[in-house]
């Protein structure tokens, strides 16, 4: 039995954003995104999909620390659902960094999004407790819900601290 089967759990919705990130990655750039990272990563031969399939998968494969900050770095943008992930295990909250030139319509336009965001909150809360409990599925996507708002409302402190600079 391996250490990783024993010890370390096999994370399924981790596996999950990264496929939502190398999905999205796709559409954004329209490649492959399998073929196009399994070359990026090395992977060599016929079979090089097949094996980057099986690290995306778990396939008994698993990406080093390495690979994955290489996949991160070359999805950019693509790669928030994973690093969104990985700050929530560690109770953190992923949000884009400010630009130091942010002018007044980028701080409003963070500032509108936002409060959708605060509203989609409040009508998942209210729906969610029409009967009286909250499920599951409904907690989970509160929790969502509420992860967003609060790495919206870090973008629009990031802004504003830019601004003064």
């Amino acid at each position: 039995m391996s250490r990783l089967t024993k010890h370390i759990p096999f994370y399924e919705d981790f596996t999950k954003k990264i496929k939502l990130s190398l999905h999205n990655f796709g559409v954004n750039n329209s490649v492959t995104s399998n073929s196009y990272f399994a070359n990026l990563l090395g992977f060599k031969g016929d079979n090089a999909n097949t094996q980057f399939s099986n690290y995306v998968n778990g396939n008994g494969k698993n990406f080093t620390t390495r690979e994955l900050i290489r996949l991160i770095e070359l999805m950019g943008n693509d790669s928030k659902p994973i690093l969104d992930y990985m700050c929530d295990k560690a109770g953190f909250v992923c949000s884009e960094r400010a630009t130091p030139h942010k002018h007044i319509e980028d701080i409003r336009d963070i500032l509108q999004k936002f409060s959708i965001d605060n509203g989609l909150l409040n009508a998942s809360f209210l729906n969610a407790i029409k009967d009286n409990n909250i499920d599951e599925e409904e907690t989970k996507q509160l929790k969502e819900l509420s992860y967003q708002f609060r790495a919206r409302l870090l973008q629009f402190e990031f802004a504003l601290s830019e601004k003064l600079k």
